[in-house]
């Protein structure tokens, strides 16, 4: 037979045999890792995490990706991709010394077609390994204030540096901090307007000098309670009076202080300010009785008191005020539209014109809000 024969039979062996490895690659081969489905393999369903940098690992297509995203506020979330072996490994989620011991984390497959699937894996962190902890040694945790003072003392390693914001704060800008001394103590000391509201947490953070966290501490407190409201018997509703001031008499709580404030309603701006004033403040006697003074002009008063607690500057009311009536005052000695004496100034003046309003707050707001910081010993 001829070469040129031949070549048909060799070409068709050659076909054969190109088939034949084809079909050994494709067809008889392993099974493509592309086919593996979405799962979550670590950490596993209830377990606990080996350490609070836990990696997460599973199986999903070739090429997709894998976003794992912790609970708000945790950890953040992190981002892989399904290798061809069909499994997916991230790099540790590093959740912080403050997050909580039970965590949920939502995991996301999205292959290059857009399908996407999700699985929700609960597990739990192990304890904080720390270099020490912050102590609150007082108040007790759970304390209700009897006054707008909170001191705070407690114990850390000498020359940590402890962080904290004061829950009745704005809560805007960075945290307080203060550096621990040689004694390993430190006190701070907090003005707390009193109210009828839920108890607050205060969280301490911190961490040593060499930078290792330290435990943190939460130290839960309810502000002081508003008190009765004191009342005024004198003078009484409707009263006509004459002179360039007024004093006032009444009841409130034994040895609190009590301001009476006293304000013409309806005036504009500028006359109302003018006719605005509030009393120096009065210690209630062991007996429930006091007295204050305000110098007034000529006119017809709306007037209440207040119970007060005086810090620096300024204070808190620490009660509702009693309920408001009028009185008349009329010119007597003192010429007419002349200024009132100012009183002595004990905290809260007689004499000052108040802004429009500030009078009406009085009522039951606080008046200053401040925090200071004592020691860090």
């Amino acid at each position: 037979m001829s070469p040129s024969a031949r070549l048909p039979r060799r070409l068709a062996v050659a076909t054969i045999a190109v088939a034949s490895l084809l079909f050994a690659v494709i067809g008889a081969g392993p099974a493509s890792a592309i086919d593996l489905p979405f799962a979550v393999t670590a950490p596993a369903e209830g377990s606990t995490a080996a350490s609070r940098t836990p990696v997460f690992s599973g199986n999903g297509f070739e090429g997709a990706t894998v976003t794992v995203t912790p609970t708000a506020g945790q950890a953040d979330a992190v981002t892989t991709t399904v290798l061809p072996d069909g499994t997916w490994t991230t790099g540790g989620v590093a959740y912080g010394v403050t997050a909580t011991a039970t965590q949920q984390a939502v995991v996301t497959h999205t292959t290059f077609g857009g399908v996407t699937d999700s699985i929700t894996v609960s597990f739990a962190l192990p304890p904080v390994a720390t270099a020490g902890s912050i102590v609150i040694t007082s108040p007790a945790n759970g304390t209700t204030l009897d006054s707008s003072l909170l001191t705070v003392t407690g114990t850390a390693p000498v020359g940590s540096v402890i962080s904290y914001f004061f829950p009745l704060g704005s809560g805007d800008g960075p945290p307080s901090t203060l550096t621990v001394g040689s004694t390993g103590t430190f006190a701070l000391e907090f003005v707390v307007p009193y109210e009828n509201g839920n108890p607050y947490d205060f969280v301490f953070e911190g961490v040593t000098a060499g930078g290792l966290p330290l435990a943190p501490a939460t130290l839960t407190f309810s502000p002081a309670r508003f008190l009765a409201a004191p009342t005024i018997i004198t003078p009484a509703p409707g009263a006509s009076l004459v002179g360039s001031s007024v004093t006032f008499t009444g009841t409130g709580v034994p040895g609190r202080s009590v301001i009476v404030s006293a304000y013409v309603p309806g005036l504009p701006l500028g006359e109302f300010e003018r006719y605005s004033r509030v009393s120096p403040e009065a210690v209630i006697d062991a007996q429930g009785r006091w007295t204050t003074s305000i110098a007034l002009l000529p006119a017809t008063y709306t007037v209440f008191a207040s119970l007060v607690e005086v810090e620096g500057d300024g204070g808190f009311v620490i009660s509702d005020p009693s309920p408001e009536f009028r009185f008349t005052l009329a010119a007597g000695t003192a010429p007419t539209g002349t200024a009132p004496a100012e009183l002595a100034n004990t905290g809260f003046d007689a004499g000052i014109v108040l802004p429009a309003g500030v009078v009406l707050l009085l009522g039951g707001c606080a008046l200053v809000l401040t925090r200071r910081r004592l020691a860090a010993e």
